[in-house]
């Protein structure tokens, strides 16, 4: 006897399968397979396939496939199985190998060879040395410059450079560029011109007022030759066409372990529908910067990704990585519905993991995306060259599911949902962000980011379940629960937050939330934050746990507007006086705040740990609080001590 055990969302997907699909999952139908090797003309054997008998699996022999355009599968694919043949042993890339090294005279280490003449009128962006993204020469090698002013808003705008990196040998034919940094976003110009009198570059950009900082403008230099000073990085030589790289060993490099890409996309899917990717490596794709440089949009919203499905359904792509792509990873563009994105690794990426949506609402039916489904995939170290960049994030999009997910590692948001400010109607609705773990995101470079991202209005959309830990903004707003402009009719509940230097929870603006049986500990602006007033009720702010070392519970705008605060627990282990927007717990209560709230011990079982949970004593059980165990959702309940529920 055969038995099987299907999680929810595994039956889900089984159920969505048309019956040839049941049938070759049974084994009863036998798929045709046509195995490719490395060199072989895959786009060409789809195409040949187009007339084969559905389903049908094309194999891909382990090795490295070189595409010189992008693989198009069309609404004749549909039924299409793309797979390696073993689980990571097939890599399929947008890159040539470069070849012909020759050493630099007078320069140690440093080897450089022509570049493919089909890149000279626009040079990459990304370099890869064994497979893995290389760092473009910068200065300085971490961190940044600063100049202090205001920048001007119309191009030309002009940097100063700060002295002890002089620009006299400087000219706009050297391909210098300038990357800045500025609030939750940044931007990136080639040197338009050079004043050496000033030290000064000028760069052809129209900038953003509200984006400008308060400290001072922040920047590096990137591929200027004084910069390549750190073995492994690389630049490249406009005037030549040459690609240099100081060679990590000292030595030429080996046959192979230098790449270059030459395509910004790898795949993508048009109509189609019941097609599978499986068991494939995917990398080294480069971005489709302007060779005019831009300004970051808020979260990268221009970059696509190097997988891009339009008008595709029910997809699925199990079991591959995605590492070292420039954009976005995974794009599931208009018109894409019902596609499953389980068991992926996404890393070292320019951009962020996995885009849902488009930017602009579009009642057409053909243009609606909904109905995606992102499970147990690893996304870490994304926002590489865009560090605006999201780990996972929704624009207008409807019905998706993103569960289960581990985000890690990347300089801004790890899941962001909805795209529309302020309170005007929007396709963005019923999502649902649970048991994914959000960690380690910020790196002190940008503000204004959350560990959830939320904006606009979203009726049905739900944040449940979630660990989130360690946001670390530049300026301001690391935050872990965050609903931005208009964000209403959201429920946030039985989250656990800890560790984020702004507040566990903040609301800019928005209307009827609904945040309950959350814990928030440690978090450096206390549990709960409100920015803006206004005349509705705000949020419902209930049955929580707030454990705080400095005594700081609430924070920001409370002189008017409606909120609802009620039988929260809060605690400080540090002692000292606590206060609630500058008030004892006693005025605060009288002003009509946390009616039935206390202060006690709610008993951590590790304070190191929040996502143990509670004692089974704690007086947040005698309140009604649920607070659940979450490090077994993250695989780690062998971690929990013993007598633990």
């Amino acid at each position: 006897m055969c038995r099987c055990f299907l999680s929810t969302s595994e039956i889900h997907s089984f159920l969505l399968m048309p019956l040839a699909w049941l049938l070759i999952a049974s084994g009863a139908v036998a798929a045709d397979v046509v195995v490719v090797e490395p060199g072989d003309d895959l786009q060409g054997v789809i195409i040949r396939g187009r007339g084969a008998p559905r389903p049908f699996v094309v194999e891909l022999a382990a090795g490295r496939h070189e595409l010189s355009q992008p693989l198009i599968l069309t609404e004749a694919d549909s039924g299409l199985t793309l797979r390696g043949a073993e689980a990571g042993a097939a890599l399929l890339v947008g890159s040539v190998t470069i070849k012909e090294w020759t050493a630099v005279s007078g320069r140690v280490g440093l080897f450089e060879a022509p570049l493919p003449e089909r890149l000279h009128e626009r040079p990459p962006h990304h370099l890869f040395l064994d497979g893995e993204m290389a760092t473009r020469a910068r200065t300085p090698n971490t961190g940044w410059l600063e100049t202090p002013g205001t920048l001007a808003l119309e191009p030309p705008f002009t940097l100063t450079i700060p002295r002890e990196h002089s620009v006299t040998n400087w000219t706009p034919e050297d391909g210098i560029w300038i990357v800045g940094l500025q609030k939750w976003a940044g931007f990136k110009f080639p040197v338009h011109d050079v004043d050496v009198t000033a030290n000064a570059v000028k760069l052809n950009g129209k900038l953003h007022a509200h984006r400008q900082e308060k400290k001072a403008n922040r920047f590096w230099i990137e591929n200027d030759q004084a910069s390549l000073d750190t073995p492994g990085e690389w630049r490249i030589d406009p005037r030549r066409d040459v690609v240099q790289v100081l060679s990590p060993t000292g030595e030429m490099p080996g046959p192979g372990s230098v790449t270059i890409p030459i395509l910004s996309e790898l795949i993508r899917l048009e109509n189609c529908h019941n097609v599978a990717i499986r068991n494939l490596q995917v990398g080294e794709v480069d971005d489709d910067l302007p060779v005019v440089g831009e300004v970051d949009g808020q979260a990268a919203a221009v970059r696509r990704g190097a997988l891009r499905l339009i008008g595709a359904r029910q997809v699925t792509i199990a079991d591959c990585q995605f590492r070292g792509l420039g954009g976005y990873a995974i794009d599931l563009g208009r018109g894409s519905q019902q596609c499953r994105i389980t068991r992926c690794e996404l890393r070292n990426l320019g951009a962020g993991g996995v885009r849902i949506g488009e930017t602009r609402p579009n009642d057409d039916p053909a243009a609606v995306v909904s109905g995606h489904e992102i499970e147990g995939c690893t996304i870490h170290d994304y926002g590489k060259t865009y560090l605006g960049a999201v780990g996972l994030i929704v624009f207008q999009a409807s019905g998706n599911r993103l569960v289960r997910n581990e985000v890690h590692h990347g300089n801004y948001t790890a899941v962001s949902v909805g795209w529309t400010w302020g309170y005007r109607e929007s396709p963005c609705h019923h999502n649902l962000i649970e048991e994914n773990t959000l960690h380690h995101i910020g790196n002190d470079l940008l503000s204004d980011m959350g560990g959830v991202y939320l904006l606009g209005p979203q009726p049905g959309t739900i944040v449940r379940r979630n660990r989130i830990h360690d946001i670390f903004c530049h300026d301001y707003g690391g935050w872990g629960l965050y609903t931005d402009e208009g964000s209403s009719g959201i429920v946030l509940e039985e989250n656990i937050v800890w560790n984020c230097q702004s507040a566990g929870f903040h609301q800019h603006y928005g209307r009827d939330n609904t945040v309950r049986n959350n814990l928030f500990v440690d978090c450096g602006e206390g549990g709960l934050r409100r920015s803006r007033d206004e005349s509705h009720r705000s949020f419902t702010f209930e049955h929580n746990v707030i454990v705080c070392r400095e005594p700081r519970f609430v924070g920001g705008n409370w002189k008017h507007g409606e909120t609802i605060l009620r039988n929260n627990l809060y605690f400080s282990p540090g002692g000292g006086s606590p206060t609630w927007n500058g008030r004892s717990l006693a005025d605060w209560q009288a002003a009509g705040h946390d009616l039935g709230s206390r202060m006690a011990d709610p008993k951590l079982i590790d304070s190191a740990h929040p996502d143990f949970g509670l004692q089974a004593d704690s007086p947040a059980v005698e309140m009604g609080i649920r607070i659940p165990v979450l490090a077994r959702l993250a695989g780690s309940s062998s971690d929990l001590p013993s007598g633990s529920p």
